[in-house]
C-alpha cells in the first residue's frame, strides 16, 4: 500500500480514477485464509460495563428521531438534531452522566448540524430548506436562541453541512431530485455568497484546512467533487470505482 495514486484522465468526464486492487487483493487474500481452515483464538471473557442513559424529557417514552449530533468543546455541550420535537436537544457532557439542558425549538425538522467556534454559531440545516444560525455563547442573554435563518431557495430538504474557517463560510446541501446543489453562507453576514449547482445527489461536504479545498461525494456519479471556496465552483472530479457487479 506504500505507492501513491497516479491519476488517469477519463477521457469521457476530465475524472481522475483511484485504483483500489491493492484493497481488494487483500481482502480476497483474507478470504483465502479463512477458508481453508483458519482457527479462531478463544474469546475473551465478556467484560460488562454500566451505560450511563440521559433522559431527553421531551421524547421520554416515545421514540425519538436523532439525525446528526456535534459536541462544542469549547463548552462541552452536545447538540443533537431531534426531528420527533422538532428541535435540537442540548445535553451538558461536564457530568457523568451527561446532564438535559434544553430544547432550542425551530420552525422545521433539523439534519445537518455544524459549529462555527470562532463565531460561537450553530448552525442547523433544515427539512424547508433553510439553515438556522443559533447563538451558543454561554455568556451571551441569547444562547441557544435562533438569532438568524437563511433559505437556500431549494425545494427540499438543506441536508448535510460544513464550516470553513478559514474563508467564513458555511456550506450546506440540498440533495434532493429536484435541487442536486450546495449552498455557501457568508457566516459574518448570513447572507448567500454562492452556490454549486447541477451536482445531482451530493452528500457530508468536507472542508480541508491544508489545501483550502471542499470535498464531497457525488453519490449517483460516483464522484467525489473538489471545490474552490473562493469561486464556488468545481475545480476536480475523483472518479470512484464500481468494485461490484
Amino acid at each position: 500500500m506504500g505507492r501513491s495514486h497516479q491519476d488517469r484522465a477519463d477521457a469521457g468526464t476530465g475524472a481522475r480514477r483511484w485504483p483500489w486492487v491493492p484493497c481488494l487483493g487483500a481482502g480476497m487474500t483474507l478470504l483465502l485464509v479463512s477458508s481453508c481452515g483458519f482457527a479462531q483464538p478463544d474469546i475473551d471473557p465478556i467484560t460488562l460495563v454500566p451505560l450511563s442513559r440521559i433522559e431527553i424529557p421531551p421524547v421520554q417514552g416515545k421514540t425519538a428521531v436523532i439525525d446528526i449530533m456535534v459536541v462544542d468543546q469549547a463548552t462541552h455541550r452536545l447538540f443533537v438534531a431531534d426531528g420527533f420535537d422538532k428541535g435540537i436537544d442540548v445535553v451538558d457532557l461536564s457530568t457523568v452522566p451527561g446532564r438535559y439542558v434544553t430544547t432550542i425549538p425551530l420552525k422545521a425538522i433539523p439534519k445537518g448540524l455544524v459549529i462555527a467556534p470562532d463565531l460561537k454559531r450553530l448552525y442547523s440545516g433544515n427539512d424547508d430548506s433553510t439553515v438556522s444560525v443559533i447563538n451558543i455563547d454561554p455568556a451571551s442573554a441569547s444562547v441557544n436562541q435562533v438569532i438568524d435563518s437563511v433559505s437556500t431557495q431549494g425545494t427540499g430538504t438543506a441536508d448535510l453541512i460544513e464550516y470553513d474557517q478559514r474563508d467564513h463560510r458555511v456550506f450546506v446541501t440540498n440533495p434532493d431530485p429536484d435541487d442536486g446543489f450546495i449552498t455557501a453562507i457568508d457566516v459574518p453576514t448570513d447572507k448567500v455568497h454562492g452556490k454549486i449547482t447541477g451536482l445531482n445527489h451530493v452528500d457530508q461536504p468536507r472542508f480541508d484546512a491544508h489545501d483550502g479545498m471542499l470535498y464531497v461525494g457525488a453519490t449517483d456519479d460516483n464522484l467525489i467533487l473538489r471545490i474552490d471556496p473562493a469561486t464556488d465552483t468545481v475545480v476536480a472530479k475523483a472518479q470512484i470505482p464500481v468494485t461490484c457487479a
